[in-house]
Order: structure tokens, then C-alpha cells, then sequence
């Protein structure tokens, strides 16, 4: 039987008992820790612009690149208004220029 302060082998009296565990070091980051990813956003250079897009069923869209996020675009088409084409509907976008006519007075 023990007495009330006695020290048995099994207990180190000389650290204190805590039931925490001491803290880990921190581990310094990677050098890929610090870089992001990001998706290729090839629709920003196109936004406000111009843009004719040919869908997946042969038909030409062409308008104003007015908005755009993950999955759709929001073109601004002259006579029809603003309307939403899924990404995955386009074929292929091409960038167009505005040409405007002027005629000389004779």
C-alpha cells in the first residue's frame, strides 16, 4: 500500500503533470502552399466586347459579351436582347470588329 506523498518509479516528479499535450512546431509551408489555383478565365479579356459564338448545333450567336460566371454567359443580342447561353452549348468563340460605314458627301 502507498502513503498519502510518496513517489512511485512510474511518475517523474521533477516535470509537471498536465493532461495537455505540448504543442507541436509549426511546419513551414511548401513552396506550393503559397500558390493558388486558378482556372484559365479566357472570357475576361472578352467582357464588354463584341464576341460571335457558334453553338454546338451550328447556329451563330453574336452580341456583347456583357457577363459571365463558372457555367454561362449573359450576351447582350441586338434585336433580341440579353439572353444566357450555357458554356457547354459553345463550339467556339471568336472576337469580331465593329465596322462602321461612313459615306463622303459628293
Amino acid at each position: 500500500m502507498l502513503e498519502v506523498g510518496a513517489v512511485t518509479d512510474e511518475i517523474d516528479s521533477t516535470q509537471p503533470i498536465s493532461s495537455e499535450t505540448p504543442p507541436k512546431p509549426a511546419a513551414e509551408p511548401g513552396p506550393l502552399a503559397r500558390q493558388v489555383f486558378r482556372p484559365p478565365d479566357f472570357y475576361a479579356k472578352l467582357h464588354g466586347q463584341r464576341v460571335k459564338f457558334t453553338l454546338i448545333t451550328g447556329q451563330p450567336v453574336s452580341g456583347d459579351l456583357v457577363g459571365y460566371n463558372s457555367y454561362e454567359l449573359l450576351v447582350a443580342v441586338p434585336g433580341r436582347g440579353d439572353v444566357i447561353l450555357p458554356k457547354h452549348s459553345i463550339l467556339y468563340a471568336e472576337k469580331t470588329a465593329i465596322l462602321i460605314a461612313t459615306q463622303k458627301r459628293r
